[in-house]
């Protein structure tokens, strides 16, 4: 009889996980085809405008094409909202297609005050006026992972910021995530793809996307990132109030007085002296500790009262192995020194993937020319876009393919790039990197002797 039982729960079991399995894959099939649709939709717009415009004899606006694209993605959401956002942070691109772009930083169309209470009471377990005295219903910035509306703790009177994730945010990007992992799977099969480490690339960069959607994983990474800014540092990073938060919301400090980094209201001084102080930040992250934001856009640079630098939303963020932090520094130390032929050889060092029949002597030359070219540049002529574009080329044409983490860590300068470019475009970049990149050095070479 208790054997007929349990065949029974089992059969019941694999009743279930086989519906579900069913469900995901249906989810995932209606992603995808809205995907295609809204693109196609976007594309045969762009078309039909242009024709328009062309007819009649009036020059097409960049703007039209930033408001498509920008339409487009705000009704995809998940990942796609994070293309738009960095695209928004593209100097080279015409500002008429940023502009609208710009609003996916943290601008999105709120959910309503009522789905805000429901997340909140079924995460914590209490009702809404248990934990706070008061909440503002409209939210301080709205974007695609979450929103957050400014409140007052009960307990102690605190004024706080409150992040509140979006309804069903992570299972769209769950199912975003399936969707690019076999897309990728698809695309490696054509022949100019084959050998190119596709699929571990994309499977790094769902991994990331995913991580923004578990607030437990940024929860961890905010406390890293408070623990590196903690004292004497350029940047603050708000405290969280840990028992407020859940894989739903996180409660933390609430900073008033705060404006976007790129905010014309700022004087000249201010912003300069605000650029640098988050650009060190920055290097203290990559070459410090290997910490990776990879989603610094305006939006989560903020400035407050004297020039003070507040970072925010670690979601997108990433860590660095030991070993990958000091290489990276050494790699970032040898460009900016010129050294092109120790940054050939750590490139090799840490690739994905190298070939042993490689040309190591033209390789090294190929980069060597790259580094002569670009060192001492100052920002308004060092593009680091154009720069990684160019070193990425010379490794595909030796059939190399580096390491994921140098790439988030790359796409973390590119995205700063801009932040510096809006105002500050004699700034250079790579000097002020010296100093923690020496320190950084330091560091590893001291710890040395602990590990042997």
């Amino acid at each position: 009889m208790n054997s007929s039982i349990h065949n029974l729960d089992l059969s019941a079991l694999r009743q279930v996980n086989e519906n579900m399995g069913r469900i995901q894959a249906h989810r995932v099939l209606a992603r995808t085809g809205t995907i295609a649709v809204v693109l196609s939709r976007a594309l045969l717009w762009f078309v039909l405008t242009s024709v328009a415009a062309k007819l009649s004899r009036r020059q097409y606006c960049a703007t039209q094409l930033g408001e498509i694209v920008a339409a487009a993605f705000e009704t995809l959401g998940g990942g796609f909202v994070k293309i738009g956002q960095l695209l928004s942070t593209r100097p080279e691109l015409p500002e008429e297609l940023t502009i609208p772009l710009r609003r996916l930083q943290d601008s999105l169309a709120p959910f309503s005050s009522h789905a805000v209470r429901s997340v909140i009471e079924s995460s914590l377990r209490l009702s809404l006026e248990t934990v706070f005295s008061s909440m503002d219903p409209v939210p301080i910035g709205s974007a695609s992972i979450a929103q957050v509306h400014r409140a007052t703790l009960r307990k102690n009177g605190a004024e706080v910021a409150v992040k509140v994730r979006r309804p069903g945010v992570a299972e769209t990007i769950r199912i975003d995530a399936r969707v690019f992992t076999n897309l990728a799977r698809f695309i490696s099969w054509f022949p100019p793809f084959r050998g190119i480490p596709l699929q571990e690339a994309t499977r790094e960069v769902v991994a990331s996307v995913e991580g923004q959607a578990s607030f437990w994983l940024e929860a961890d990474r905010h406390r890293q990132f408070c623990e590196l800014f903690k004292s004497g540092a350029p940047v603050r990073v708000p405290q969280l109030f840990d028992e407020y938060c859940t894989d739903e919301i996180l409660v933390m400090e609430y900073v008033p007085d705060l404006v976007r980094i790129t905010d014309p209201t700022l004087d000249e001084e201010t912003h300069r002296n605000a650029v640098i102080a988050g650009l060190r930040g920055l290097y203290r992250m990559l070459f410090l500790e290997g910490l990776v934001h990879c989603d610094l856009h305006p939006g989560n640079i903020l400035v407050g009262r004297e020039g003070m630098v507040v970072v925010v939303d670690f979601g997108f963020s990433a860590r660095m192995r030991p070993s990958e932090r000091a290489a990276f520094a050494r790699l970032f130390l040898s460009i900016a020194l010129g050294d092109g032929a120790t940054a050939a050889k750590i490139v090799r060092e840490t690739a994905l993937r190298s070939p042993d029949d490689q040309d190591s002597a033209s390789f090294e030359r190929e980069i060597v020319q790259l580094i002569k070219a670009s060192t001492g540049q100052r920002a308004s002529d060092f593009l680091v876009s154009s720069f990684v574009s160019s070193l990425f080329k010379i490794q595909r044409k030796y059939n190399i393919y580096g390491s994921p983490s140098f790439t988030m860590a790359i796409f973390s300068l590119t995205v700063y790039e801009g932040v510096i470019r809006h105002r500050c475009a004699d700034l250079d970049f790579q000097r002020e990197a010296v100093p923690i990149l020496l320190a950084a050095i330091q560091k590893k070479s001291e710890a040395a002797p602990a590990l042997n």
